[in-house]
């Protein structure tokens, strides 16, 4: 497998995720779902039984790359609330009742801070909706390694590739059962289904990786994974407009299959025609995260479009998942999705520029800020001279003239005094 074909994939993956929250329709939003989910398959194509013996490592890997930069962008959005509920792109909670605060009390601030570092959870509702992410893929990755483990433990007899099929099993019958009699894990926020479907998916996604040679050629499965997606998003929005848990599961899971398939045959004719296209997506691919992070603060920039298009009022700029959600057509959910998409990179990519003329560390970006704040403390200086300079000397030519205004008029009033008792003598 080329280095390459990964990336591309998480950034395929990661613009469908972008394009199912930015407004298009129904039976889009579905589709784009099943084929964002990919993003989930990616680990277990990546997974090395070596990291069975180096439990550590492994971790260390996976808290390095999931954990920390959700802590970070959560945390971000979290001191940032209350500056964005005060210029009105973000509102109260969608389920606060009337004349609620959008602000962040000291307390709550404290709760939401404790339940991000050790929880995942508590981010920002609004403008962290695709958080849900990081905590199912790093609890689902963990979840996938230790059941490797133990069943390499308990079943000794096995291979490799057996031992990933029993966890995929095991993981298949307990997603039924959750679905059948809707039981959550207590311990897990949201219930444990995303995270336990993440860890299936690897399983998924490894098993792909084994068999990868002796499935059909590229063609015939992408026409198949087509037709299944099709056939999956017909079916969903017409036939089973409202089906149970256990039945959209059952229904969608081919479908997510299918999706992953499509998108890494994709991801694989892309890498092997290389080209620019190539190297963009691998470049968003090594940074989707950080599309998932902050694609919903872009929405606020696309919104603006609306906000100024259809005469809206200010306040609607905090509609979630974005500005005028459902109302436009597709051309409003287009430009979302291409600001929710691109704004990030275009942003990621001006800062690895200037990373690399002004070497921005950490240091280095702390030793900016102050000469930053101490050239613009001068420059507030120097203005503030030129202003009371110039209100010292605006004050002295209006008391000039208005003096002399004063003057000319007595002056005046004196001479027609004047005249008129000459007159009468």
């Amino acid at each position: 497998m080329k280095d390459s074909v990964v990336p591309i994939l998480k950034a395929l993956a990661a613009a469908f995720l972008v394009m199912a929250v930015s407004g298009v329709p129904l039976w889009l939003k579905e589709l784009a779902t099943l084929l964002g989910v990919s993003v989930f398959f990616y680990q277990g194509l990546q997974f090395q039984e070596v990291y069975l013996d180096n439990e550590r490592t492994y971790i260390k890997r996976k808290l390095r790359a999931i954990y920390v930069p959700f802590l970070a962008f959560s945390l971000f959005f979290l001191v940032a609330h209350n500056f964005f509920a005060w210029i009105g792109i973000v509102g109260p909670e969608p389920a606060a009742a009337n004349g609620a605060s959008a602000y962040y009390s000291f307390a709550e601030t404290s709760k939401r801070m404790w339940a991000i570092v050790f929880g995942m959870c508590g981010y920002d509702s609004a403008l962290c909706q695709l958080y849900w992410l990081f905590r199912a893929m790093l609890v689902g990755v963990l979840a996938f390694f230790g059941a490797r483990k133990v069943a390499g433990l308990l079943l000794p007899r096995l291979g490799r590739v057996q031992l990933v099929g029993v966890v995929a099993l095991v993981a298949f019958v307990l997603l039924l059962w959750m679905q059948w009699l809707d039981i959550k894990v207590p311990i897990i926020p949201g219930g444990g289904y995303p995270e336990l479907l993440v860890a299936f998916l690897i399983a998924l996604g490894y098993l792909y990786r084994q068999s990868e040679q002796y499935l059909p050629n590229r063609l015939v499965l992408m026409a198949i994974a087509v037709v299944v997606l099709g056939g999956v998003t017909y079916v969903l929005q017409t036939w089973l407009a409202e089906p149970t848990p256990l039945v959209r599961f059952l229904v969608r899971l081919p479908a997510m299959c299918c999706g992953f398939v499509l998108l890494h045959q994709l991801a694989e004719a892309i890498a092997e025609s290389g080209g620019k296209v190539a190297q963009v997506l691998e470049y968003i691919g090594h940074r989707w995260l950080y599309v998932i992070a902050f694609s919903f603060l872009a929405f606020k920039f696309s919104g603006l479009f609306v906000l100024l298009a259809n005469g809206l009022p200010w306040s609607a700029i905090s509609e979630v998942p974005v500005v005028g959600y459902g109302e436009g057509g597709s051309a409003w959910a287009i430009l979302h999705w291409i600001c929710g998409f691109g704004l990030p990179i275009l942003v990621i990519w001006r800062w690895n520029c200037m990373d690399a003329k002004y070497n921005l560390t950490p240091e280095n970006c702390l030793r900016y800020t102050l000469r930053g704040i101490i050239l613009l403390g001068k420059w507030i200086a120097i203005a503030a001279v030129f202003i009371a300079r110039n209100v010292v000397a605006g004050s002295k030519w209006f008391y000039k003239q208005v003096k002399n205004s004063v003057v000319d008029f007595f002056s005046g009033v004196k001479d027609i005094v004047n005249k008129d008792n000459i007159k009468d003598e």
